[in-house]
């Protein structure tokens, strides 16, 4: 029997059964090493979520976490996608389900759905806030935000002194009201009356600003905020590690205080609030939980779109990437829409609502 040198070379250069039955079986399991790297690497979403949801600040690492970028947390993903491609790709949504889990809740993307429900007829009030960082940190820039911005009602955190030179300007916009109390100013299209600087406890002196405008016929009261700042005991953590923790948790209780102490002066109030400000404190954070137990809510998460980041743009990373800043409503108000300005002119971006307050029955 004479054996074709041809036929032979073609069945030696088909691989064989076993061998595609080993390719397919590849695609459709993930070896035993990189199922582990999942499950651990889920785990620590999962104990991330947890924790968030459970109040970060209870904890001195849940607490130092809030404060930093969250981007991280996807990086597994990049060496994980890549491997299930090429061992067991009928699995790779797993990467791409654990990216997303980090890239929405863990990062807090908001949908703002509210933007697109129907929106009641009423006097419409653009409001921003600001920590202008004295004006040291470009004033041409942030007098820019402000012209962009055209708001109605500007309510600015770390201001002390600064109307007094580089933002001058602003004291001088013909039919606007100006109240400055401490390092708050409040400059307003509307009537301001009763200005008052509040303690937010009766333990120590840090104070906020309280105000009433007259909005057309209705009277609505506005606070102009700012919480304790965790960059001191974040300085900790980074130069002594773990024994800095006392200095989170110190500062976490603090700032857990004065969000108590506003909401408690929140609930007080009859009609119509507007409470906005550098208020130190992710979405995520304890502290913005006990402001929306007093009944406010955040205009970001209605009607904003993306993570809405204020804050970054003065560490190494010269971006934000945490949302500190915000804006907060009764339930008298709905919210059109909400956004974060240009992050040029301070170390803070602004955050720019557009309110509607419904004509009063």
């Amino acid at each position: 029997m004479v054996l074709d040198p041809a036929s032979n070379s073609e069945r030696s250069a088909q691989p064989s059964k076993q061998t595609q039955a080993t390719r397919r079986r590849r695609g459709r399991r993930p070896g035993l090493l990189l199922v582990f790297c999942t499950i651990l690497y889920g785990a620590a979403l999962l104990a991330v979520t947890i924790v968030n949801a459970a109040g970060p600040e209870k904890w001195w690492l849940g607490a130092t976490n809030l404060y930093l970028p969250q981007l991280p947390w996807a990086l597994p993903c990049v060496l994980l996608f890549p491997w299930y491609l090429a061992s067991a790709w009928r699995w790779s949504w797993i990467p791409i389900a654990l990216a997303a889990w980090v890239f929405v809740p863990i990062m807090g993307w908001s949908f703002g759905l509210a933007r697109f429900t129907p929106q009641p007829a009423g006097f419409r009030v653009r409001v921003m806030t600001y920590n202008v960082k004295w004006g040291t940190r470009g004033p041409k820039a942030l007098m820019g935000n402000i012209a962009a911005a055209n708001p109605d009602v500007i309510l600015m955190q770390d201001s002390a002194g600064a109307l007094d030179n580089v933002l001058a300007p602003l004291k001088l916009k013909p039919g606007w009201y100006l109240e400055r109390l401490s390092q708050y100013t409040v400059l307003s299209r509307f009537p301001i009356s009763d200005a008052a600087s509040l303690p937010f406890t009766s333990e120590n002196k840090h104070t906020f600003l309280r105000c009433t405008l007259q909005v057309g016929s209705r009277k609505i009261t506005v606070y102009d905020a700012h919480l304790m700042t965790p960059r001191f005991a974040l300085a900790a953590i980074k130069e002594n590690g773990a024994e800095g923790a006392g200095d989170v948790e110190i500062n976490t209780k603090l700032r857990l205080r004065e969000a108590a102490g506003l909401a408690e002066s929140a609930q007080t109030e009859q009609g119509p609030l507007i409470v906005a400000g550098d208020l130190n404190s992710p979405i995520q954070s304890v502290a913005c939980r006990t402001l929306f137990q007093s009944g406010l809510r955040d205009a970001h998460s209605e009607s904003g779109w993306g993570y809405g980041y204020t804050y970054g743009q003065s560490t190494a990373l010269r971006r934000p990437f945490v949302r500190i800043d915000h804006i907060l409503v009764s339930p008298e108000w709905s919210v059109l829409t909400c956004h974060e300005g240009r992050q040029k002119g301070s170390d803070h971006s602004p955050v720019i609502a557009d309110l509607v307050l419904p004509v009063s029955p």
